[in-house]
């Protein structure tokens, strides 16, 4: 009885190595990045769902989050090896010490929506009520279209909502006369009657990018080159087909409703590359402005864009 339980013993040990030894492969072999559901999401769902990812040889998970404290927490805690965020995001954790670096831009659609007919422009909701996420993208969003107008943030009364499903139901039940919103909301609030006022599109800024940390851009370098060259794929794939043969990857994961599929804003995706220095300046300038980061704060070693250059 001894001498059997003591077998039994060591394949249980023997099969607890060769889990870890499983588990240790499987992390060099492959890439995490958390997402929501948003636009830019898109190209990295297409190159899962076709085997963009496979055919390079990285195995590459997508999970998916429903919060951005959920999935920022997540990123912190390197439950994920990246994350798809926003540029303030990313510069106020690596302003407060977490060792993460840009490696591309992504295409985040934003635009200010109102229920009020008789707002035009921005200059239109000067002394109105307008919804948005304390120092978030919304909010820089906001604040670059009230600037585009003229008017500063204290031309309007904030009302601070984080949740964009809550923001958007008080639009509809005009608990507020305007909010920021991302897709696949600005399509659903279009097709609900109200209109947008500006997008961030317009004037002339991209502000989502991919964030990963700095210890898998040290340790799975070849990886992170397969990975942007099933993007880039997945980019052309984009652009050589009609949105009919991808609908399935826009309800599912983009979650955009069935009837809204036609119908919702997809960005001008391009292939993988960085932010530009205009996108990077302004939101750092907003961020110290609003005290969000160290007035001494340089994006020193923010980039980095190894992993597109074409050999």
């Amino acid at each position: 009885m001894v001498r059997r339980f003591s077998l039994y013993m060591v394949f249980f040990i023997i099969g607890i190595f060769l889990f870890m030894a499983c588990n240790n492969k499987a992390d060099q072999d492959g890439l995490t990045i958390g997402v929501m559901s948003s636009t830019d999401l898109l190209p990295y769902a297409i190159a899962q769902r076709n085997g963009y990812f496979e055919n390079y040889g990285v195995n590459v998970t997508i999970q998916k989050f429903y919060s951005a404290n959920d999935r920022d927490a997540s990123f912190q805690t390197k439950t994920v090896d990246g994350t798809i965020t926003d540029l303030t995001g990313a510069i106020i954790q690596r302003a407060n010490g977490i060792d993460a670096v840009i490696t591309s831009k992504e295409f985040g659609v934003f635009h200010v929506m109102t229920h009020d007919s008789t707002i035009h422009t921005m200059a239109g909701l000067k002394g109105k009520n307008v919804a948005s996420s304390k120092n978030t993208v919304i909010d820089f969003v906001i604040d670059m279209a009230l600037n585009s107008a003229g008017l500063t943030p204290d031309d309007i009364v904030r009302q601070e909502v984080n949740k964009i499903p809550i923001r958007l139901e008080m639009l509809r039940n005009y608990k507020t006369d305007a909010t920021g919103l991302p897709e696949p909301f600005i399509s659903i609030a279009l097709e609900d009657g109200m209109k947008s006022v500006v997008s961030l599109n317009e004037l002339g800024y991209n502000v989502t990018c991919m964030f990963f940390h700095q210890s898998v851009i040290n340790e799975k370098k070849d990886l992170l080159k397969s990975f942007y060259q099933a993007y880039n794929e997945a980019v052309n794939y984009i652009h050589t087909h009609p949105r009919h043969e991808y609908t399935d990857v826009l309800i599912k994961d983009l979650g955009v409703p069935e009837h809204l599929v036609s119908k919702v804003l997809l960005p001008g995706y391009q292939k993988a590359a960085l932010p530009t220095s205009r996108d990077i300046n302004a939101v750092i300038q907003w961020l110290k402005e609003k005290s969000l980061i160290p007035a001494d704060y340089q994006p020193d070693h923010l980039l980095n864009d190894t992993f597109l250059q074409e050999d």
